[in-house]
């Protein structure tokens, strides 16, 4: 999933520096936050906490991971703030992922570097993946342990 960021011209390298502003880019991080949120319908348990309001995401402040001639890949952690069905609101975060933003020869492409379309074929599974959400600041995975407790216990 990648986007092409309009806007901005690419360096013929990209420098140290050149990649920290890349990384703190609005316009960057507007393009990877939209793609995360465009990410998350793929996956029924990011699709839930995320929903259709992905767009209103938001990227903690992203640094370089990795460098290259053309590229720099980002290290971010994602956060949108929801309103839930009772109107009280709450915060989903993906602790970290990474981004990739490449200079071509009409601007940069941003794309989601470890965020994977699909698990098959990758050595992600999605208990990794849950395991990068928080809502409220406590892990999606305790979330979904509490929750099949709770189903459990109204079986029996």
């Amino acid at each position: 999933m990648a986007v092409l960021a309009a806007g901005l011209q690419p360096a013929s390298a990209i420098s140290p520096a050149k990649a920290a502003d890349l990384c703190l880019d609005s316009r960057m991080r507007k393009v990877a936050a939209d793609l995360v949120g465009a990410w998350s319908q793929n996956y029924p348990f990011a699709r839930v906490i995320i929903g259709s309001d992905g767009q209103y995401g938001d990227l903690g402040v992203p640094h370089p991971a990795v460098t290259g001639a053309n590229f720099v890949v980002c290290a971010a952690s994602y956060n949108l703030i929801k309103v839930g069905r009772d109107g009280r609101a709450y915060s989903v975060t993906m602790d970290r992922f990474y981004f990739r933003i490449t200079g071509t020869g009409e601007g940069y492409q941003v794309s989601l570097e470890d965020l994977p379309d699909s698990l098959e074929g990758t050595g992600m599974t999605s208990r990794e993946l849950i395991g990068r959400f928080k809502i409220n600041g406590r892990p999606y995975a305790d979330i979904l342990a509490e929750n099949q407790r709770r189903i459990e216990g109204k079986r029996q």
